[in-house]
């Protein structure tokens, strides 16, 4: 699951931010529930031999009575301990609401956002851990989703808020490679308390039927080997979406034309590195940026087939643009009847 890991005497969130690319400097807010994953997170950061400063929250949404009341008072406890800064705010929802859970996972992150927001905190952390990210590939595929919707919970994603509440803050979860179960041995074994949610075995929640019906019920299907092949299809969805996050990152640039012509070039190696799929898309995407036009499901087919087999080709385009494969890179030019000075779709 991407680079992130868990921490480790020897690899603390210095080591991982910058595997990450970020500044390990940089102010962290951390979600704090009281429950196991997010207890672990919160004393694993702040043992750290060098870590930024850390601001834990923790979100009360006051639907389990006294319980709800008990959770604040042991993060209060924990930060103290900790000697952290905890911020704890109320975020009431209404329980009889048919989409409760996502109510209530939008709340938590627009409390989050706002403290990060106070604090100049760019990045909230998050407890999530392989079994959450396996729990959330099955939810997606139930629903149905996209080949892209497929891959699971990324190390580092924008907030899972609308773009316009979100702004530039991005979650980031250090614990992807970590079971549920070793979090839970880790705490044990040091003598660590957590509080337990009693709503996390509620029926009434999609991703409890998941964790507690689902998921069982493959595990026993499967055989003693079944769970690892559903962590490997995890593996390979999540493989897949990072090529395709490649494919994204390539465009046709500027290069010098002839006879007075615009010219776009794009280097053949990356194409050639990407699978079918991605490859295609990746095509798809530069050649209508700059032309404006889809190609032809024939012509890209032809294109992919000479990239793979190593040959030079030149085709022509909807709208009488013309691509040229070298044996360095794809080629694309306008018609020779747009004057090299008039604008040109996606470069403007």
């Amino acid at each position: 699951m991407g680079a992130a890991t868990h921490f480790t005497p020897e690899r603390d969130w210095p080591t991982l931010a910058r595997e990450l690319r970020l500044d390990p400097e940089t102010p962290l807010v951390v979600g704090l529930s009281g429950g196991a994953d997010s207890v672990y997170l919160a004393r694993l950061l702040a043992r750290g031999a060098s870590r930024p400063p850390l601001t834990l929250v923790h979100v009360n949404h006051a639907l389990r009575g006294a319980d709800s009341g008990r959770d604040e008072d042991f993060c209060r406890e924990l930060a103290a301990e900790l000697e952290l800064d905890l911020v704890t705010e109320r975020a009431a929802v209404d329980a009889r609401s048919s989409d409760l859970e996502r109510r209530l996972r939008e709340a938590r992150y627009r409390v989050l956002a706002g403290v990060a927001r106070d604090r100049g905190a760019p990045l909230v952390a998050t407890a999530h851990h392989l079994d959450d990210a396996l729990e959330t590939l099955l939810l997606r595929w139930l629903r149905g989703t996209s080949l892209e919707g497929l891959a699971g919970l990324r190390p580092l994603a924008p907030l899972p808020l609308p773009s316009e509440e979100r702004g530039d803050l991005r979650v980031v979860r250090p614990l992807l490679r970590l079971r549920a179960a070793e979090i839970r041995e880790a705490l044990r074994a040091g003598g660590h308390p957590w509080r337990e949610d009693g709503t996390n075995a509620t029926p009434r929640f999609t991703r409890n039927r998941v964790r507690h019906g689902l998921l069982p019920l493959l595990r026993g299907r499967l055989g003693p080997d079944g769970e690892e092949q559903l962590f490997a299809f995890l593996r390979a969805a999540d493989a897949y979406r990072e090529r395709l996050a490649a494919s994204s990152s390539l465009e046709l640039r500027p290069a010098a034309g002839s006879r007075g012509r615009p010219l776009w070039r794009l280097a053949r190696a990356p194409l050639v590195a990407l699978p079918p799929a991605a490859q295609r898309q990746a095509l798809w995407r530069a050649i209508v940026q700059k032309s404006g036009r889809a190609p032809g499901a024939a012509a890209l087919e032809r294109i992919q087939l000479a990239l793979r087999a190593g040959d030079r080709g030149r085709w022509t385009l909807r709208g009488a643009w013309d691509l040229a494969l070298t044996d360095e890179s794809l080629e694309l030019t306008p018609p020779e009847a747009l004057p090299a000075g008039d604008f040109i779709p996606g470069t403007g």
